[in-house]
C-alpha cells in the first residue's frame, strides 16, 4: 500500500499548461488526480486564485496495482513519481 502520497510532472495537453499526477492514498484504495496549472507560474507559490492549480481528473482505485496499471496502459512513466516535498508542484 502507498503510505504517502507521490507526485509526477507529465506532458501537458496544452502547451499553456503544465501538468501534475497526484497518487495517494484516500479511505482504504487510492487516489489519482490530474492538475494543470498555467505554464510560468510557480507551482509552489502563487497569488493570483486565476492561476491556482485546477483538478481536471480524479479517479480511485481499490490498491496500488491497479492505479500503476492503469498508469502504465495510460503510458504514464510510474518510475518518475517522487515524494510531494522532493519537486516543486502544486501540492
Amino acid at each position: 500500500m502507498l503510505g504517502n502520497a507521490v507526485a509526477a510532472e507529465v506532458s501537458a495537453e496544452h502547451d499553456a499548461q503544465r501538468t501534475w499526477l497526484w497518487l495517494g492514498p484516500v479511505d482504504g484504495g487510492v487516489e489519482l488526480r490530474r492538475v494543470q496549472q498555467p505554464r510560468g507560474v510557480d507551482p509552489e507559490e502563487w497569488s493570483d486564485p486565476d492561476q491556482d492549480p485546477q483538478v481536471v481528473e480524479r479517479e480511485t482505485f481499490p490498491d496500488l496495482d491497479a492505479a500503476l496499471t492503469e498508469l502504465r496502459d495510460r503510458g504514464v512513466d510510474t518510475e518518475s513519481f517522487e515524494a510531494i516535498w522532493k519537486t516543486p508542484n502544486p501540492f
